[in-house]
């Protein structure tokens, strides 16, 4: 079972693990642009999640995942 849940893990975490994005035009993503382009949406998230408090609502916590999402798609991205 350990080597299982070890095996799971190491997948999970290889540089091969593909990742929740694709671009929207089909292209592979260059990791460095992406990396960017993640970046500024988190940023652009995290200040409107500070803004919130301490305890956002679910509904809050939703929105904010879809403003994460918009700002990605603006970046050519879109979740998987």
């Amino acid at each position: 079972m350990r080597a299982l849940l070890l095996l799971l893990l190491l997948t999970a975490c290889s540089p091969g693990a593909a990742l929740p994005w694709q671009r929207i035009d089909g292209k592979p993503i260059a990791p460095a642009q992406f990396d960017l382009d993640y970046r500024a949406c988190r940023d652009q998230t995290g200040t409107l999640d500070s803004a919130l408090g301490r305890n956002p609502t679910r509904d809050q916590r939703l929105a904010l995942r879809d403003y994460f999402d918009d700002c990605m798609r603006d970046h050519g991205y879109r979740r998987v």
